[in-house]
């Protein structure tokens, strides 16, 4: 019984933080006496984000929703190579062992490939067959309709639509129809009020660690504009990519050995870790001797 019940923790702060944040936001609407325009919302957020007023954490919390308000999917989304799917043939005694070890409470259902995404399983909708011969079942008997939406949809207006429908995940969608990641109700809040952690959750490290004053070590997950809050704005041209991986991707044209070291207006980046499909961690270092070929 009590993994019917372990997301349901997560879901009272989850549905608080919603209210926390539409009350939040509907103050700052009557602060104007007026219904604001997005372009009025970004401009009072701004002047209030720079009020002398206001402490660090307080100045944090507003910079935070402008964020939220300007946000995608795509920034925030579970990629798919790191998306936990089951195939909607797998027995419920399987599934039930994925659930208890990865710790999620919905998981997504595939049917042939990830890009043909059918249902959502929910741990909680096994209970209808607590005294069932589990090896006769299957995912696909339990599994609920799934929820699209594209990868470049704005994430304030997702979370609205959570509440109006009552779902707390969606599929993402790149431009092509393919799985691009999944996103929750959990990765939108944590935009504003940074990360929710349960009992369930590994101990994540740091994205960017700093190893000196002129030497980072990134997570090749780690945000293009997180990476510009510590060695200062990057001039990107048709950018495409949300992620110092995919900076990377764009600067070398593959994927790069272990030790390769380039070269990016003031930065020196080196691979430190690598598999053959993507890159994982890098060193970023900066006010460094140029590389002599």
């Amino acid at each position: 019984m009590l993994i019917a019940f372990m997301d349901y923790p997560l879901y009272l702060v989850g549905s608080f933080l919603c209210l926390f944040l539409v009350v939040l936001v509907s103050f700052w609407s009557h602060r104007k006496h007026t219904i604001p325009s997005s372009q009025t919302v970004s401009s009072n957020i701004d002047s209030d984000a720079n009020s002398s007023s206001l402490d660090e954490e307080e100045q944090k919390l507003i910079q935070n929703i402008k964020e939220f308000q300007d946000g995608i999917v795509r920034e925030v989304m579970i990629p798919r190579i790191d998306m936990i799917a089951v195939e909607e043939s797998t027995p419920l005694h399987d599934f039930r062992l994925l659930a208890v070890e990865k710790g999620h409470s919905r998981i997504p259902v595939y049917k042939d490939t990830i890009d043909h995404i059918v249902g959502v399983a929910y741990v909680k909708d096994m209970l209808r067959y607590w005294d069932t011969d589990e090896s006769t079942i299957t995912v696909a008997a339990f599994m609920r309709p799934p929820y699209f939406v594209p990868e470049t949809k704005n994430i304030g207006d997702l979370l609205h639509e959570f509440q109006a429908k009552k779902v707390h995940i969606a599929v993402a969608i790149d431009e092509y129809g393919g799985t691009a990641g999944i996103v929750t109700i959990e990765d939108l809040l944590e935009v504003i009020f940074g990360d929710i952690v349960d009992e369930h959750d590994e101990e994540e490290e740091a994205l960017i660690k700093v190893i000196d004053e002129n030497t980072l070590e990134v997570s090749a997950k780690a945000g293009i504009d997180e990476l510009e809050e510590y060695v200062g704005e990057l001039v990107i041209e048709q950018q495409d990519f949300d992620t110092v991986g995919g900076l990377l991707f764009a600067i070398l044209g593959d994927i790069p050995e272990e030790n390769k070291t380039v070269e990016f207006q003031h930065l020196r980046f080196t691979i430190l870790k690598a598999d053959r499909q993507r890159i994982l961690q890098v060193k970023v270092e900066w006010n460094v001797e140029p590389v002599v070929s």
